[in-house]
Protein backbone atom coordinates (compact mmCIF):
# COMPACT_ATOMS: atom_id res chain seq x y z
CA UNK A 1 0.00 0.00 0.00
CA UNK A 2 2.81 2.48 1.16
CA UNK A 3 4.69 1.78 -2.76
CA UNK A 4 1.16 2.53 -4.66
CA UNK A 5 0.70 5.68 -2.33
CA UNK A 6 4.13 6.76 -3.23
CA UNK A 7 3.72 5.87 -6.66
CA UNK A 8 0.70 8.12 -6.64
CA UNK A 9 2.76 11.14 -5.18
CA UNK A 10 5.10 10.53 -7.60
CA UNK A 11 3.06 10.69 -10.46
CA UNK A 12 1.27 13.78 -9.22
CA UNK A 13 4.43 15.61 -8.84
CA UNK A 14 5.44 14.70 -12.18
CA UNK A 15 2.38 16.15 -13.80
CA UNK A 16 2.57 19.40 -11.86
CA UNK A 17 6.15 19.51 -12.64
CA UNK A 18 4.60 19.55 -16.43
CA UNK A 19 1.80 22.49 -15.57
CA UNK A 20 4.61 24.36 -14.77
CA UNK A 21 6.76 23.78 -17.32
CA UNK A 22 4.06 24.58 -19.73
CA UNK A 23 3.31 27.42 -17.65
CA UNK A 24 7.24 28.96 -17.55
CA UNK A 25 7.62 28.74 -21.44
CA UNK A 26 4.25 29.37 -22.89
CA UNK A 27 4.50 33.31 -22.28
CA UNK A 28 7.39 35.62 -22.56
CA UNK A 29 7.42 39.28 -22.58
CA UNK A 30 8.42 41.16 -24.92
CA UNK A 31 11.32 42.93 -25.47
CA UNK A 32 11.80 46.22 -23.44
CA UNK A 33 13.09 49.62 -23.81
CA UNK A 34 16.51 49.87 -22.51
CA UNK A 35 16.84 50.67 -18.81
CA UNK A 36 19.33 53.56 -19.88
CA UNK A 37 16.11 55.45 -21.12
CA UNK A 38 14.54 55.31 -18.59
CA UNK A 39 15.29 58.61 -16.12
CA UNK A 40 15.35 58.51 -12.70
CA UNK A 41 15.65 54.43 -12.76
CA UNK A 42 19.13 53.22 -10.95
CA UNK A 43 19.45 49.98 -12.50
CA UNK A 44 22.63 47.83 -12.49
CA UNK A 45 24.69 46.54 -15.35
CA UNK A 46 23.83 43.39 -16.55
CA UNK A 47 25.90 40.31 -15.17
CA UNK A 48 28.35 40.02 -18.29
CA UNK A 49 30.05 36.76 -16.56
CA UNK A 50 26.77 34.26 -17.26
CA UNK A 51 28.10 30.91 -18.71
CA UNK A 52 27.92 31.62 -22.06
CA UNK A 53 27.18 27.74 -22.77
CA UNK A 54 23.69 27.76 -21.17
CA UNK A 55 20.90 28.06 -23.20
CA UNK A 56 18.66 31.49 -23.69
CA UNK A 57 16.55 31.06 -20.63
CA UNK A 58 19.14 29.67 -17.80
CA UNK A 59 20.95 31.64 -15.72
CA UNK A 60 24.73 30.55 -13.66
CA UNK A 61 24.80 30.61 -9.78
CA UNK A 62 27.54 28.49 -8.68
CA UNK A 63 27.69 25.10 -10.09
CA UNK A 64 24.52 24.87 -11.03
CA UNK A 65 21.90 26.94 -12.88
CA UNK A 66 18.08 28.10 -12.85
CA UNK A 67 15.76 28.66 -15.51
CA UNK A 68 13.44 31.93 -15.95
CA UNK A 69 10.63 32.26 -18.84
CA UNK A 70 12.69 35.81 -20.39
CA UNK A 71 15.01 35.50 -22.58
CA UNK A 72 18.19 36.43 -20.28
CA UNK A 73 18.85 39.50 -22.77
CA UNK A 74 15.29 40.83 -21.98
CA UNK A 75 16.50 41.25 -18.60
CA UNK A 76 19.30 42.41 -16.05
CA UNK A 77 21.15 39.77 -14.13
CA UNK A 78 22.67 41.49 -10.92
CA UNK A 79 24.96 38.72 -9.51
CA UNK A 80 26.05 38.91 -6.30
CA UNK A 81 27.93 36.99 -2.65
CA UNK A 82 25.62 37.69 0.23
CA UNK A 83 25.41 34.98 3.64
CA UNK A 84 27.38 31.90 2.19
CA UNK A 85 25.29 32.12 -0.95
CA UNK A 86 25.59 33.22 -4.60
CA UNK A 87 22.91 35.39 -5.04
CA UNK A 88 21.26 36.19 -8.51
CA UNK A 89 18.44 38.83 -8.92
CA UNK A 90 16.76 38.96 -12.65
CA UNK A 91 15.49 42.59 -12.62
CA UNK A 92 12.87 44.15 -15.09
CA UNK A 93 14.98 46.30 -17.81
CA UNK A 94 12.34 49.00 -17.72
CA UNK A 95 11.99 49.82 -13.57
CA UNK A 96 14.57 47.47 -11.80
CA UNK A 97 12.07 45.70 -10.11
CA UNK A 98 13.34 42.01 -9.10
CA UNK A 99 11.19 39.95 -10.82
CA UNK A 100 13.12 36.78 -9.69
CA UNK A 101 16.09 36.01 -6.54
CA UNK A 102 17.62 32.61 -6.73
CA UNK A 103 20.93 32.06 -4.37
CA UNK A 104 23.28 29.09 -4.13
CA UNK A 105 25.13 28.11 -1.06
CA UNK A 106 29.29 28.23 -1.70
CA UNK A 107 31.90 25.92 -2.07
CA UNK A 108 33.49 23.57 -3.90
CA UNK A 109 31.54 20.34 -2.33
CA UNK A 110 29.25 17.98 -4.25
CA UNK A 111 25.92 19.16 -1.49
CA UNK A 112 24.68 22.26 -2.80
CA UNK A 113 21.30 23.94 -1.55
CA UNK A 114 19.27 26.26 -4.17
CA UNK A 115 16.41 28.63 -2.69
CA UNK A 116 14.12 30.39 -4.91
CA UNK A 117 12.91 33.47 -3.04
CA UNK A 118 8.98 35.26 -3.72
CA UNK A 119 6.60 37.23 -2.64
CA UNK A 120 2.46 37.02 -2.82
CA UNK A 121 0.16 39.58 -1.68
CA UNK A 122 0.69 38.56 1.50
CA UNK A 123 4.04 36.90 2.46
CA UNK A 124 7.53 36.41 1.97
CA UNK A 125 8.35 32.63 0.46
CA UNK A 126 11.54 30.70 0.43
CA UNK A 127 11.45 27.53 -1.31
CA UNK A 128 14.62 25.18 -0.65
CA UNK A 129 16.32 22.25 -2.18
CA UNK A 130 19.81 20.82 -0.64
CA UNK A 131 20.64 18.21 -3.71
CA UNK A 132 24.20 16.44 -3.98
CA UNK A 133 25.46 16.91 -7.37
CA UNK A 134 28.20 15.27 -9.61
CA UNK A 135 29.97 18.30 -11.94
CA UNK A 136 32.20 15.98 -14.10
CA UNK A 137 28.75 14.36 -15.30
CA UNK A 138 26.86 17.64 -15.25
CA UNK A 139 23.49 15.47 -13.02
CA UNK A 140 21.83 16.10 -10.16
CA UNK A 141 22.29 12.07 -8.02
CA UNK A 142 19.94 12.97 -4.58
CA UNK A 143 18.18 15.14 -3.51
CA UNK A 144 18.70 15.69 0.53
CA UNK A 145 16.40 17.99 1.85
CA UNK A 146 13.45 20.74 0.80
CA UNK A 147 12.18 23.03 2.81
CA UNK A 148 9.68 26.50 2.52
CA UNK A 149 9.39 29.20 4.87
CA UNK A 150 6.72 31.76 5.23
CA UNK A 151 7.25 35.29 6.29
CA UNK A 152 5.25 36.42 8.58
CA UNK A 153 4.45 33.43 9.82
CA UNK A 154 0.96 31.62 9.80
CA UNK A 155 -1.42 30.60 11.95
CA UNK A 156 -1.04 26.89 10.62
CA UNK A 157 -0.14 25.74 6.97
CA UNK A 158 0.69 22.34 5.41
CA UNK A 159 4.04 21.78 4.50
CA UNK A 160 3.49 18.70 3.03
CA UNK A 161 2.75 19.28 0.04
CA UNK A 162 6.52 20.26 -1.75
CA UNK A 163 7.61 17.92 -4.45
CA UNK A 164 11.06 17.25 -6.44
CA UNK A 165 11.10 15.10 -8.70
CA UNK A 166 13.79 15.02 -11.83
CA UNK A 167 12.40 16.28 -15.38
CA UNK A 168 13.53 12.34 -16.96
CA UNK A 169 11.41 10.24 -13.85
CA UNK A 170 14.56 9.00 -11.92
CA UNK A 171 17.96 9.99 -11.06
CA UNK A 172 20.89 10.90 -11.50
CA UNK A 173 18.83 13.75 -13.98
CA UNK A 174 19.58 16.81 -15.96
CA UNK A 175 17.18 19.01 -14.40
CA UNK A 176 14.83 19.18 -11.22
CA UNK A 177 12.10 20.72 -10.94
CA UNK A 178 10.74 21.72 -7.05
CA UNK A 179 6.69 22.45 -6.33
CA UNK A 180 5.78 24.15 -3.53
CA UNK A 181 1.69 24.01 -3.25
CA UNK A 182 0.38 25.24 0.53
CA UNK A 183 -2.80 25.53 1.74
CA UNK A 184 -1.54 28.71 4.42
CA UNK A 185 -4.12 29.73 7.33
CA UNK A 186 -3.64 33.45 8.25
CA UNK A 187 -6.00 33.07 11.72
CA UNK A 188 -8.44 35.48 12.64
CA UNK A 189 -6.55 38.59 12.58
CA UNK A 190 -7.14 38.44 8.71
CA UNK A 191 -9.91 38.95 6.64
CA UNK A 192 -8.85 36.26 3.85
CA UNK A 193 -7.93 34.11 6.18
CA UNK A 194 -6.83 31.02 4.10
CA UNK A 195 -4.73 31.22 1.08
CA UNK A 196 -3.20 28.91 -1.35
CA UNK A 197 0.67 29.69 -2.39
CA UNK A 198 1.35 27.49 -5.51
CA UNK A 199 5.27 28.09 -6.86
CA UNK A 200 7.88 26.42 -8.06
CA UNK A 201 11.76 26.35 -9.82
CA UNK A 202 14.02 24.36 -12.55
CA UNK A 203 17.52 23.72 -11.83
CA UNK A 204 20.05 21.92 -13.11
CA UNK A 205 24.29 21.23 -12.84
CA UNK A 206 26.76 23.23 -14.60
CA UNK A 207 28.76 20.44 -16.56
CA UNK A 208 32.86 20.90 -16.05
CA UNK A 209 34.91 22.03 -19.17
Amino acid sequence: MKRSWASVLTAAAIFILGIVGLEMFGEEKGSPQNASEQPGVDIPETDQLDDPSLGLHQVALQDLYFEIPNQKTDVVVDRKIKDGFTVVDILDKDTGEIMFTYGESEGDVPIKTVYRDLKTETADVRLQVTVEIDKESGMITKVMDKHVSVEPQPFQMDKDNIYSTPRSGTFPAENLGVVAHLNVDWGTERKNRMEQIYEGFLIGVRKSE
